[in-house]
């Protein structure tokens, strides 16, 4: 059901985006992704730079060259953030319990009172950051694609506009469902490129797997 529920949440976020942005100085250039779109760079070629560069292994030469403040900046950003979606989500639960099927997975932790406070805010972002990555890949795949193929591209648009329409209006599941060109090119771009292989994890202990 959570899943069912997603087109009407989603047409309600954009309404309440395009509001914030109707109140705005029409005069003043907005980009409303800058501080995101830098901080989540900044964040991944932090992370990506100490798995692989051996000498910031190394605690001392971390710290000397600036990493270790760094890294310690974006920490307080990700535990701000997610302390922020448990409290709502706390706030929310004191006031009513959903159906069990609609339920989130962060509902459901805060539900069971298996891990701490601190434990939740770490499944929360890891929940967080597992669905953006590869939604970001898969979208930058398709991209790609469309742009080294413009007759794809063309149908794609052609198909968008004539299920659309080309005014701005609330996107229904059954007019994605039509959208028969696009899904092609999103399935051909998962067949093409493995998301899986291109996230990087580091493993931190040793982990016995059984049979």
């Amino acid at each position: 059901k959570s899943v069912q529920n997603y087109t009407s949440v989603f047409n309600e976020e954009a309404d309440c985006l395009a509001k914030v942005l109707c109140s705005k100085d029409p005069t003043v250039a907005i980009n409303v992704y800058v501080d995101v779109v830098e901080t989540t760079t900044q964040i991944y070629r932090q992370i990506f730079e100490k798995m692989t560069l051996w000498w910031l292994q190394i605690p001392v030469i971390y710290w000397l060259v600036g990493a270790k403040k760094t890294e310690d900046h974006y920490l307080r950003i990700i535990d701000e953030f997610s302390s922020d979606v448990v409290r709502r989500r706390q706030r929310c639960l004191q006031e009513a319990v959903g159906d069990e099927e609609t339920l989130g997975v962060v509902d459901r932790y805060i539900i069971s009172e298996e891990l701490s406070e601190q434990e939740i805010k770490w499944e929360t972002f890891s929940l967080f950051t597992t669905s953006q990555e590869a939604s970001a890949k898969i979208a930058s795949g398709v991209l790609m694609f469309l742009a080294h193929l413009p007759e794809w591209q063309d149908r794609v648009y052609n198909e968008i506009i004539e299920i659309l329409g080309p005014q701005d209006s609330p996107v229904s599941s059954e007019q994605v469902k039509q959208l028969k060109y696009l899904d092609m090119v999103y399935m051909e771009t998962l067949r093409y490129f493995s998301i899986a292989a291109m996230i990087q994890r580091t493993v931190e202990e040793e982990i016995t797997i059984n049979e």
